[in-house]
């Protein structure tokens, strides 16, 4: 077993392992292969008959690196000799199994020559001899790791040989497998947030094409509102896709059309812009259509998708003329002394209507979230202890005349059996179906009302529920529950 060379890099997870894997197809321990094997002892090669094991990633450079580089320049040579094998495929050559850093900082400082041990092992202790090395590197990665896991399991290795053979436990192991049957997406995203939850990382991976929405979610990968932000992405590109579909299909028909970003102002009736609803050919006249507009130069489209997940998302139009006041239009519902109740937005309405549009985006994505997590709970094999009181008070406050048995089977998912045992499962799915019927997708605005204080119960009662039994609340449900609370105490 070769020592590695001293460096001022922090050392990452446990020492190196003083084992060696055994080959495949035999009980000999590696570091009896390594010992064992025919060697010439140390003796001087040519650095360019020297090549890396392919799954030994390309040296980095570091701060421990620059150190070592410096340490061989005032030695004046390597006193470690490098662990190679004859190269497999290339005649003349070696494999580096442990030694890297080394050659890399004889490369650097263009040494034309380096001190070497030749083993004669198969394929299997290659490859073990470069993981074992490479774990002490503090900056080698995850997937980098899975790539000679995965490469000493296709050799024959069991999970289990390697976990001992290594020092590091079974579930390790299967990590590393785990990360290396990922996308490079879904790695990469793994070495950005080591130890994530590889559900999450795939999750992730989605956005790789999109650097700010990737960057946001693997910052809050670790949060308990990650399948909340997961499933408003979605969402939002879902959304985005849709509506570039419509775009390209107008423009495609109709190359003059101006697509609108935002709406435009259309209170008053001197405004440059309309609605084309609010307006006619003639004064006093029917509203023009689409198709009696095709011709104006000022027409324009708005373009919104009402988006409750594929396949019931819908496409919305707002149609405009942008130079009404020159093309001969006329403002159907223009009034002598209407100026007094109309005007452009004001920042305070636009923010209010921003976060309309905002929250009731995310009451989407948490709805769609909250019933995949519904559909995991509801068929455990162990209900929570105030499940039936819970769902009584669910029904009790949905209106119990108004039973979702429809709803609750889809949230169940499973076969809708009559069995006793499940009987708390089927009768808490109600419920649950029961409140989820009567959350509209503003619900979190009636529950903010001091006038609805049925609905903040109704609402805050289920959700409160919920987060008791495991559910994470997005910030909105958050609102509500501490909402209802805040009203009750105040009563």
């Amino acid at each position: 077993m070769t020592t590695t060379e001293t460096t001022a890099a922090p050392k990452r997870g446990r020492a190196r392992a003083t084992i060696e894997l055994p080959a495949a197809s035999s009980t000999t321990s590696a570091v009896d292969a390594i010992a064992n094997a025919p060697s010439a002892g140390a003796q001087q090669v040519l650095v360019e008959h020297l090549h890396l094991h392919p799954l030994n990633p390309a040296h980095r450079h570091d701060a421990g690196f620059e150190g070592l580089a410096e340490l061989i320049r005032a030695q004046g040579e390597i006193r470690e000799p490098l662990l190679v094998r004859a190269h497999p495929l290339i005649p003349e050559a070696f494999e580096v199994l442990s030694g890297a850093r080394r050659l890399a900082a004889a490369q650097m400082l263009g040494m034309l020559m380096v001190p070497v041990r030749v083993v004669d092992v198969d394929d299997a202790t290659a490859v073990a001899e470069v993981l074992a090395g490479n774990l002490e590197r503090a900056d080698f990665t995850e997937s980098e790791e899975a790539a000679l896991v995965q490469g000493s399991l296709d050799l024959g290795v069991s999970e289990a040989d390697l976990a001992t053979t290594l020092g590091r436990p079974r579930s390790w192991i299967s990590r590393r497998r785990d990360v290396a049957a990922l996308d490079p997406a879904a790695r990469r995203v793994v070495d950005a947030a080591p130890e994530v939850d590889l559900v999450r990382a795939a999750a992730v991976a989605e956005f790789a094409d999109d650097p700010e929405v990737y960057a946001d979610l693997v910052e809050g990968i670790a949060d308990d509102a990650f399948d909340h932000a997961v499933e408003r992405a979605r969402h939002d590109r879902g959304r985005a896709a849709m509506r570039q579909q419509r775009v390209d299909e107008i423009l495609a028909s109709d190359p003059g059309m101006t697509i609108l970003d935002e709406r435009p102002s259309t209170w008053q009736a001197t405004d440059p812009a309309k609605y084309l609803t609010g307006l006619s050919a003639t004064a006093g006249g029917r509203q023009i259509t689409p198709a009696e507009h095709e011709s104006c130069a000022g027409r324009a489209v708005i373009i919104d998708v009402l988006w409750y997940g594929a396949p019931d998302a819908t496409v919305r139009e707002e149609h405009y003329c942008l130079t009404w006041k020159t093309s001969g239009h006329y403002a159907r519902h223009a009034t002598q002394g209407s100026g007094a109740t109309s005007g452009p937005m004001t920042d305070e309405q636009k923010a209010e209507r921003k976060h309309l549009v905002e929250t009731n985006k995310a009451a989407e994505a948490a709805q769609v979230v909250r019933r995949r997590w519904l559909g995991e709970f509801l068929t455990s094999d162990k209900m929570p202890k105030n499940a039936v009181a819970a769902t009584l008070a669910f029904l009790e406050a949905s209106y119990g005349s108004n039973l979702e048995w429809t709803l609750a089977r889809e949230l169940y998912g499973k076969t809708w059996s009559d069995s006793p045992a499940k009987a708390a499962n089927r009768l808490l799915a109600l419920g649950c179906a029961a409140s989820e019927a009567q959350m509209p997708k503003d619900y979190w605005r009636h529950a903010a009302s001091k006038k609805n204080k049925r609905g903040s119960t109704r609402y805050a009662t289920y959700l409160t529920h919920l987060a008791e039994w495991g559910y994470a609340l997005a910030p909105h449900e958050q609102d509500v529950v501490d909402g209802a609370a805040a009203a009750k105490a105040a009563d």
